[in-house]
């Protein structure tokens, strides 16, 4: 009987902080983003792009990717933001495993993080910005797929200026014309 009050007490003694999602589950994005874009290094990239509904030529080229997914990187999410600046929700659906990051205050430039994973693996990354002010609406959306490509769509209205709406999709190929897997 001791010993239970005793790790009763012991728990109940533990600092709020130490009952947060342990930072085992935390992904360090950058690092990952770091590492897709070492295996790009022989890959091109075909790329199409739509601005204000204006079609641009599709074009297949070999970028520098640090400077092509340079949206991706950057993120502002660490151990002690995700714990206090995010809600967590998790979702299984067709074989693949979600973690949800949704931001608890508008203020918050980055709404939204979807890591998804299959095979217990990060296959894909979900980014959605907002911002909102007397001068400027706007809203992205980013989607990277391991292996496969991106995506980035977004609009944009200011005060003073028509509204803009655009999206780029790039697809990764292999250096003989195949899709990288």
């Amino acid at each position: 009987m001791h010993s239970v009050l005793m790790v009763l007490f012991l728990v109940a003694c533990r600092p709020v902080g130490d009952y947060a999602s342990n930072d085992a589950d935390y992904v360090d994005l950058n690092a990952w983003f770091d590492e897709q874009i070492k295996a790009l290094d022989q890959s091109d990239l075909k790329k199409s792009s739509t601005w204000n509904g204006v079609v641009a030529p599709d074009s297949i080229y070999h970028p520098v990717w640090s400077t092509e997914l340079e949206p991706f990187l950057g993120i502002p999410l660490n151990p002690a933001s995700w714990r206090s600046d995010y809600h967590v929700d998790d979702q299984l659906q067709d074989g693949k495993q979600s973690h949800t990051y949704s931001a608890n205050s508008s203020t918050n430039r980055l709404r939204r993080l979807t890591l998804v994973y299959q095979e217990g693996e990060l296959s894909e990354v979900r980014l959605h910005y907002a911002t909102s002010n007397l001068l400027k609406n706007a809203n992205k959306s980013l989607i990277f797929r391991k292996g496969k490509g991106y995506e980035v769509m977004g609009r944009q209205k200011t005060r003073f200026f028509p509204e803009e709406k655009y999206e780029i999709r790039g697809t990764f190929v292999a250096p003989h014309g195949e899709t990288v897997r």
